[in-house]
Formats: structure tokens, sequence, C-alpha cells
């Protein structure tokens, strides 16, 4: 843990640390603060007083954590409330969330200086000429107002819109229009599983084919190309349809294990780490085409005597695998079988026995700096302690980025290849970390 205080301006009110009072420097600015956060036995209490709070006071109120603050301070950071909320569930005392503080609005300030890279919805373009601002308008229009959940009003050149597939699940779909519009394709984010190439690839083929159809229609030799918000919108519904079978697996597995990474997935999101027990857990991709079929892509993480004996009844059993959708068994159900496990439920396990801390940095998930494209809201951007001592007496979790820089650190690390050799912090028996290791990403 970094020794330097991450707010000097903020004084414990008790010897607990368990309330503070005081400024915090948030984009260059002094804001008054009062944290504090709330006693099992007077949670219900202050629930009620924390609604009046929201209805009265400017602060991020939850069960746990009261903050308050002015509303310039909580119109910044309110956001950002999840990503907050989530940070304070990881840490043992509110000393320890102060520095998780301190990493968002450090990363706040570094996403505001570099603000052009900002999601296409926020955006400081000129105005789109009249006449293709009219056409985006109309189309609009045509939509209906009650499925754009965002724009930009500056510009209308900017906006985003909501579909739903026939069991009611929601996908955003994202639009940036330029001034070439509608000769020239928009920029398009869909929360589909398929790549942006292959997303314009499809929607240019699905173009070309419907001028074909008006060519052939107004029996005219030449149309110019154009695209349409409406018609693009159409297309991905299509798609959204043809996927359905792979929401259906996702939402299964879901709803019928504990989902470790990502956090918070998203409907385009083929990655899913779950919890075993015992330590253990298991990394696989789901195949958007063939959600049943056996992920070729899969991990098991854990001790590694445990690791080796899932791994063994893997390949014992795999050949049970069953991949028809008339077998009606999800990859869950059929993990479930192969391992003969019965997979931790969130709601029916206790947290610790899941939440394994790193024992370096004594957090669950480690985040990482953000990368250029991704914004501070993000939350898939950390890792879990994935490396685990081997000595059965010990099997102390470690971030991989935490025992690989303590491993360096030591005064004389032994390399071989791309592979770092040293000691375990707690039990001293050899432990060896690959350096070229990178953490398993949410997708």
């Amino acid at each position: 843990m970094n020794d330097e205080i991450p707010f000097p301006h903020l004084i414990p009110l008790n010897t607990k640390l368990n309330e503070y009072k005081g400024f915090i420097n948030v984009l260059g600015k002094e804001y008054p603060v009062e944290i504090r956060t709330i006693e099992n036995d007077n949670k219900s209490n202050n629930n009620n007083n924390n609604n009046n709070k929201n209805n009265t006071n400017n602060g991020i109120f939850f069960e746990e954590l009261e903050f308050n603050c002015t509303k310039e301070l909580y119109d910044i950071l309110h956001p950002y409330s999840q990503t907050i909320k989530n940070r304070f569930l990881q840490c043992k005392n509110l000393n320890q969330f102060l520095y998780e503080l301190k990493d968002i609005i450090d990363r706040l300030s570094k996403q505001t200086s570099t603000i052009g890279k900002a999601p296409i919805i926020v955006s400081n373009k000129p105005s789109l000429p009249i006449n293709v601002l009219y056409l985006v308008l109309k189309e609009l229009d045509d939509i209906g107002w009650d499925k754009i959940v965002e724009i930009d009003k500056n510009t209308f050149s900017t906006f985003e819109i909501l579909l739903l597939d026939i069991k009611n699940r929601e996908y955003s779909i994202e639009f940036a229009i330029n001034e070439n519009y509608p000769s020239q394709l928009p920029l398009i984010r869909c929360d589909l599983p398929i790549d942006n190439l292959e997303l314009v690839n499809r929607i240019q083929n699905h173009n070309q084919q419907l001028l074909l159809e008006e060519k052939h229609k107004q029996k005219q030799d030449e149309i110019k190309n154009k695209y349409s918000i409406i018609n693009i919108l159409k297309l991905i519904e299509i798609m959204i349809n043809e996927y359905q079978e792979f929401f259906d697996v996702m939402d299964d597995i879901d709803s019928n294990s504990w989902v470790l990474e990502p956090e918070n997935p998203k409907r385009s999101s083929t990655y899913r780490r779950i919890a075993l027990g015992n330590g253990c857990s298991l990394c696989f991709e789901v195949s958007p085409q063939q959600p049943r079929s056996f992920p070729s892509n899969h991990n098991f993480l854990g001790p590694a005597k445990k690791v080796s004996n899932l791994k063994n009844l893997l390949n014992q059993n795999l050949n049970e695998w069953r991949a028809q959708k008339e077998d009606n068994r999800s990859p869950v159900d059929n993990f479930q079988t192969i391992l003969n496990l019965e997979f931790p439920l969130k709601q029916n396990t206790k947290i610790e026995e899941i939440v394994i801390e790193c024992a370096i940095c004594y957090t669950h998930r480690f985040f990482h700096a953000p990368t250029d494209d991704q914004d501070i809201k993000d939350t898939g951007n950390y890792s879990l302690p994935d490396i685990v001592c081997n000595n059965l007496k010990c099997q102390k979790h470690f971030h991989h980025t935490c025992i690989y820089e303590w491993l360096k650190a030591l005064p004389n690390p032994r390399y071989s290849f791309s592979t770092i050799f040293g000691k375990c912090p707690y039990c001293s028996d050899p432990i060896s970390v690959t350096a070229q290791q990178q953490p398993q990403q949410p997708h």
C-alpha cells in the first residue's frame, strides 16, 4: 500500500478512523467534504436519513457509506457513483477506501485532460450542415425520441439509441454523424459480439443490396450511394435476432454461477470467469456462433494441485459434453456434470469463501490505468488474484502485477527467458511468474 497520504487536508474525527472531515482536491480545486461509514447497528436508521439527505443535500449515499459534499463536487462525481460504490465494497475500512477514491479522482483528471478521446456520445464537433441536420432530425423523429437515450444537444451529430429484443433485453447503439452523411457511413458502435470491421462490412453489403433493389425498382442506370440510420437499425435488429441463442446462454451463465469477471458484463462480452470454490475459478470464451459448444479457449486458475485435479476430470469426462440445443444443456450445466461440481452462487455463498484478497496489496480487484480508448467508468479494466503459491500450507493468492513487481524488487531476481523466479513472500517456497503474462481481461 502507498504510504503517501491520499488527502492531506482530510482529518479523521475519531480513533476508529471511520469518519473524516476536511477538503479534497478534485481537478485542481479544494472541496469541503464529510465522509463516514455506517455501522451495522445504525444502517436501518441511516437508510431513512440518507433518503431524506438525497432529497435535500448533495452527496453520494448508499447503505454503508455517507459522503457529503457541495453540489459542484457532486455533479463531478455523480456519473462515477457506481464505480465509487464498487471500490468501497472491496475495501476493509474507510482509510483503505480513501486510496481508492484518490485513484478514481486521479483517473478523472487524466480523462478530463484527454477529453478528445472520450466516447462518441460526448462531442465538441462543429454543427452539421443544415441539410444533413434536417435529414438526421427527420430520421430520429421517425425512429421515435423515446428510443434515444442520449444525444449531443449542441450538434445533434452524436447520439445513442436503445433497442430491445423479443425478451426485452437492451442493446445500446451509438452513432456519430459526419458532414458527408448520408453518402458516407456514420461511425457506429453497438453492443453485439461482433468486431467493428465485420459490422461495417455487413452494413455496406446490406446497403448495396438496398441500392440494387431501388435501382431495379426505379429502372435507373445509376443511384447515388446513401446510408440511412433507419436501415442500419433494421440490420442491427436482424443481427440481434441472429445472436438470440448466444444471449440466452450468457444469461444462463450469469444466473447459474458466480461470475467474477467481468463485473458488469456487456451484451457483447464473450468472456466469463466463474467461481468454482476452494480458491479455484474457471475462465472461458463462449462462441457467439456456437454458444453451446465446448470452449476451446478455457483455463483453470487456483492452487496447482487443485487445478491439476480439475484438468484431469475435464480430460476424462470431456465426451459427456452435450452441445446440441435440444439437449438443453448450457456450458454451466456441462462443466458441472464433467467436473462433478455444483458451482457456488453469489446469493448462497459467503463472500469470503470466493472473494480472495491479494496477499501483497490486500485488495480483491487490481485496477489498471485506463488505455487511450477506455473511460474511467469502464469497470472491466482490472484483474483478480490469479497467481497462487503451490505450498499447500500457504496457498496465498497474488495479483500478477503485485507478485511480479515484488519478485523484481528482490536483491537478486533470477530470470529464464520470460519467467522470473523467486520466493513466496510468506512461506519462502519457490514461486515464478511469466513476465509477458497478461491478466485475463473481459472482452
